[in-house]
Formats: C-alpha cells, sequence, structure tokens
C-alpha cells in the first residue's frame, strides 16, 4: 500500500502561473523596494543610438544591470565611464524578456571626492605630457577687442555680471553662445560653441571675436565636472581666438583654467581683464596730447632761437652777394692771364722746336749721300766677292773631278748673288722715300698754318712785317694786318676805337711748295 509525505505540500492545490503572471508578480515585489542607492564600480559602459546609456554595476561577486534614459542623460551631473567608483541612485526594475533586474539610475555621484580627485589629476598630468597647459601656446590678449564672444548659460547670473562689466568699462560688441553649464550635456554644448566661435569668417555677417570669454558660476566639484571634460579642455588649447576662462570662483580650478590663454578668478574679473577703461584711455590720451603740444612748442620755440640767432649772426645778403661777385671778377681776371700767359709759353715752345727740325732739302741731301756711300761699298762688296769666287774655282779646279760642271754650279751661283745685289738700292730708294713721306707730313704738322687753322691769328706791323708778339709792342704801331687762316684783315690802332679794313687784294700765287713752307716757317714763328 502506498504512503503519502506529509512533509509535502499537496500538488493539487499549488496555484499554476503563467510565464507573465510570474514575471508580473516578479517585477512588482523587486519595485516594491523604494529608491535606493548602490555603490560599485562602472563597466561596459555604451550609449545607444537611440540616447540610452547603458552599463554595468559590479563589484568582487556580484553584476547588476543599470540604465539611464535618454530623458535623464542631461540631467546627470557626472558622464560615466570605466572603471569609475560611483554612488547610482535610481529604483530597481526588471527586464522580464531575459529574465533579469537592472537599476533605472536617477543620479550618479562619484563614491568619494578622493576617487574623483585622483581622476582629475590622471587626466591633468596625461593632457601636460601632450603639452595642452605649455606656457608657449598660450596667446596674447587683444588691447581693445572689438567684438567678445561669450560662452555660459543665458539664464545665470554670470551673463548679466559681464555684460554689465564690460558696458561700465570699455563698451564693445558682444556675442553670447548659450550653454548648459551643467549636466552630463554641457561639455559638448561648450565644446561646440568654442568650436563655432572659431569657424565663423571674418568678412561674414556675424563678426568673428577677438576674444573668448568661457565661464559660469560658482558651485561643487560635481557642478564644475563640465569644465573638466577632456572635449572641452581640448577644443579651449586649439581656440585660434584668445579665450579667458573664468570658472567658478576663485578658489575653483579646473582643467579648462590650465588650458586657457588667461584665467579669471571670477566672471567679473574677467570682463575686467578683456577690456581697458574707456574714461583712463581718454584721460590717457588728453596726457598725451597736452603733452605732444607742450613738446611741439618746445620744439618750435627751440628751432625758433635757433633761427632768430643764425639771423643776426648772418651779415647783409647784399653785401655778401657784392663781396662773392668782387672775387668772381677778380678770378675770372686771374683765369684770363693765366691762359694769355700760357698760350704764350705754347707759341714759344712751338718756334724753339721749329727752329731745331731740320729742313727737307738738307735730309733729302743727307739721305742721297748715304744712299751713294751705300751703293759704293755695295760695288766694292761685289768685286770682292766675284774676286773671292773665282780664286776659289781657280784653287778647286784641280781638285774637282768634272770643272765644267763645278763651274756651272759657281756660275748660276754668281748669278743669283748678282740679282740679289742689283735688287738692294732699290729697297735702299723705298726705305728714303718713305722716310721723306713721314718728314714731310711733320713738316706740315709744324706748320703755322696749321695753327691758324685752329682759331689762333698771327699779328704783324703793316709797315715792316714785323710780328708783334705781345701787347706792349702794339702801343706805337698805327697799322697791323691779322693773318687768319683763310685771309689777312688791316687794322687801324688809335686812341678811341679799332677800325678793321680788308687788306689789298693781291694777285694770287700758286701755294708754297715744302721747302718754301720751311724757310717761312722759321722766320715767322
Amino acid at each position: 500500500m502506498e504512503t503519502k509525505d506529509q512533509s509535502l505540500p499537496d500538488a493539487d492545490n499549488q496555484p499554476v502561473f503563467s510565464l507573465s503572471e510570474l514575471s508580473q508578480a516578479i517585477k512588482r515585489s523587486i519595485e516594491s523596494f523604494d529608491t535606493i542607492r548602490v555603490r560599485a564600480e562602472i563597466a561596459e559602459c555604451r550609449q545607444w543610438s537611440s540616447g540610452h546609456i547603458y552599463f554595468k554595476l559590479k563589484d568582487d561577486n556580484n553584476i547588476l544591470e543599470a540604465v539611464i534614459w535618454k530623458n535623464m542623460v542631461p540631467r546627470i551631473i557626472m558622464k560615466p565611464e570605466d572603471g569609475l567608483d560611483v554612488v547610482v541612485t535610481g529604483k530597481l526594475t526588471t527586464f522580464s524578456r531575459q529574465s533579469r533586474y537592472q537599476i533605472v539610475v536617477q543620479s550618479l555621484e562619484m563614491a568619494g571626492e578622493g576617487a574623483f580627485l585622483k581622476q582629475l589629476e590622471d587626466r591633468r598630468k596625461r593632457l601636460l605630457a601632450e603639452g595642452l597647459f605649455d606656457e608657449e601656446r598660450k596667446q596674447p590678449l587683444p588691447k581693445l577687442p572689438k567684438v567678445i564672444g561669450v560662452v555660459t548659460s543665458p539664464k545665470g547670473a554670470v551673463i548679466r555680471d559681464i555684460l554689465h562689466r564690460l558696458n561700465d568699462r570699455f563698451p564693445v560688441h558682444v556675442l553670447v553662445w548659450p550653454v548648459l553649464v551643467q549636466g552630463n550635456q554641457a561639455a559638448a554644448e561648450i565644446t561646440h560653441a568654442i568650436n563655432g566661435f572659431n569657424r565663423l569668417p571674418s568678412d561674414g555677417k556675424i563678426p568673428k571675436p577677438d576674444l573668448l570669454i568661457v565661464g559660469r558660476g560658482g558651485g561643487s566639484l560635481e557642478d564644475l565636472m563640465p569644465f573638466n571634460e577632456e572635449d572641452v579642455v581640448r577644443a579651449v588649447a586649439a581656440s585660434d581666438i584668445p579665450i579667458i576662462s573664468a570658472v567658478g570662483h576663485e578658489t575653483d580650478h579646473t582643467l579648462c583654467d590650465l588650458a586657457a590663454d588667461l584665467r579669471a578668478p571670477t566672471p567679473t574679473a574677467a570682463a575686467e581683464m578683456a577690456t581697458p577703461v574707456r574714461n583712463d584711455l581718454l584721460r590717457q590720451c588728453q596726457e598725451l596730447a597736452l603733452r605732444m603740444d607742450r613738446k611741439t612748442d618746445q620744439v618750435f620755440q627751440y628751432h625758433s632761437d635757433g633761427l632768430r640767432g643764425l639771423a643776426r649772426a648772418m651779415s647783409d645778403p647784399d653785401q655778401t652777394i657784392s663781396f662773392r661777385q668782387q672775387r668772381l671778377d677778380s678770378a675770372d681776371d686771374r683765369q684770363m692771364r693765366v691762359i694769355t700767359s700760357y698760350l704764350s709759353r705754347l707759341l714759344g715752345y712751338i718756334g724753339s722746336l721749329a727752329d731745331r727740325l731740320p729742313t727737307p732739302a738738307a735730309q733729302i741731301a743727307d739721305v742721297q749721300n748715304r744712299a751713294g756711300q751705300i751703293m759704293l761699298r755695295l760695288d766694292r762688296a761685289h768685286d770682292q766677292i766675284i774676286l773671292k769666287r773665282a780664286n776659289g774655282l781657280r784653287q778647286a779646279a784641280d781638285l774637282l773631278p768634272d770643272p765644267r760642271a763645278i763651274l756651272s754650279q759657281k756660275q748660276h751661283e754668281m748669278s743669283m748673288l748678282d740679282s740679289r745685289i742689283s735688287q738692294r738700292p732699290e729697297q735702299i730708294f723705298e726705305r728714303v722715300a718713305t722716310r721723306l713721306d713721314q718728314l714731310r707730313r711733320l713738316l706740315d704738322a709744324s706748320s703755322y698754318q696749321k695753327v691758324l687753322a685752329r682759331g689762333f691769328a698771327l699779328v704783324s706791323d703793316a709797315g715792316d712785317g714785323r710780328i708783334l708778339k705781345t701787347a706792349q709792342e702794339t702801343a706805337n704801331v698805327p697799322d697791323l694786318i691779322l693773318t687768319f687762316a683763310d685771309d689777312k684783315v688791316a687794322v687801324q690802332v688809335s686812341s678811341d676805337e679799332t677800325s678793321i679794313k680788308p687788306p689789298k687784294k693781291s694777285p694770287k700765287s700758286a701755294p708754297p711748295t715744302a721747302s718754301q713752307n720751311t724757310d717761312k716757317q722759321g722766320k715767322l714763328l
């Protein structure tokens, strides 16, 4: 007989659940927990195209699925990353299709400030090693920016403080790019704003800023986290426009401050650093204008005193000009005397050269005499050579095997020698003729008529034909003859004036020969 186990419940009395009913029952049981806080490490974090973020929370022994819905992503202060030790606040729920439960994240924060600071320090060291914080990369701020771009929230007090301070100090054109300064989407918007300002064309409808101010008000370390994000830091370091970082209060420090070209303790201080005080500039300009006016007056006064001193030191201009004219007249007179003296010495030197030149007739006679002597010597040498050759022939006649052949050869040599000797006088006479032609050209070049052709005149006494060389010799001569290259002119000398008369016509004669010119040349010069 079969007996029943009394320890087991009656299977027929147990309700039967469908999978959906069981899943709903489990779901209601799990979701009955109130909002919970869980500390764990983030792993396998990724954001899907839908906008949801999925990751896992794990410790040494367990894993819990976590999800951040798309509408909650902008409200999360910090961006989840793998390896972060965080405290997650949210509600438990189930995902029945995979028979697992998960936590829907409502907020996310670092598990401790030390871990958060360590994360920032590691990031700072890595960016520092890349050179993003080097002083050589930082740009100087413009002295007088025309357009200033501000990247901040349009609703906070920061933008009002910046605009108010700029308006008080130096009104400029301000462009505001509104962004979120807190939350998970803030870093992306700040990066987009900085890059957007840099992409503006210089000549576009919207002017490109000369300076950027990136900032927000004070807050906790988690609130300032967007300005520590790597994308924001890289955008600030790569900006072609100089950037002033004004994040938080004076005691707050972010990585954005290190990458910026200048850090301001507060947004108001950033406005003060960006622009000078307009009234101070006006006052400086006025002071510089006054200094320039005083300096100009001093320079004018100095030069005026100098001009007056020079005017007193200078003599009367008319008297100075008269004195210079007198010196010029004196120099002109001395120059004329020097020229006259030089011409006189030159004529005397030419006359002395003409006296030393031999006459062509004497030179021809000398050449003829030397030619005769040469001919006489040639005749003697010819006879001596013939005689010497004949004696040689007679002496060698007995030794020659064929006297007629040797005689014929010697006769041929003698005829050749006779021909050469007969040609020597002709060569001598050619050289003599060439020398005579050279002497004739020299005589023609030394003729006084060549001197007259260059613009000189020969002054002579009309009475006795005596050549007058100085002005004193014309004192007692009433009539003069001026001989030019083409004709002669008669001149009468009187105490009042000098009259010029053409000379009496004389029958034209043939031009003088070279010998006649030579005879006259000595007399005239």
